[in-house]
């Protein structure tokens, strides 16, 4: 024979199993949260590494042969073409300046 329980106990079970449930549903809240959270750490460290290396990469490259390579190369790149006997002074000033920087 089944032995029936009373209602004020079945209710209460009930109102127990919800709020198990409500405990369980924050929980993996919770989870899903800090998974969130530590995806996005990780996604900003490793921005914040990749700008920190270029940076330091692009500090190594500013020698003064490879910012004189870069001049050459502006002026390679240049579509004006340029007639006259002052041509040459336009790349032997720009030594001389910086020669007389150092």
């Amino acid at each position: 024979m089944l032995s029936l329980l009373p209602f004020p106990e079945v209710a209460y079970i009930r109102k127990q199993q919800d709020i198990m449930e409500e405990v369980a549903a924050q929980n993996i809240s919770s989870i899903k949260d800090q998974m969130h959270l530590a995806r996005e750490r990780a996604q900003a460290d490793a921005s914040a590494y990749r700008l920190k290396a270029e940076a330091e990469s692009n500090l190594a490259l500013l020698t003064p042969s490879y910012l004189e390579y870069v001049r050459y190369q502006a002026v390679a790149n240049a579509t004006k073409i340029y007639f006259g006997n002052s041509i040459p002074s336009m790349f032997t000033s720009a030594a001389l300046d910086d020669a007389k920087k150092r």
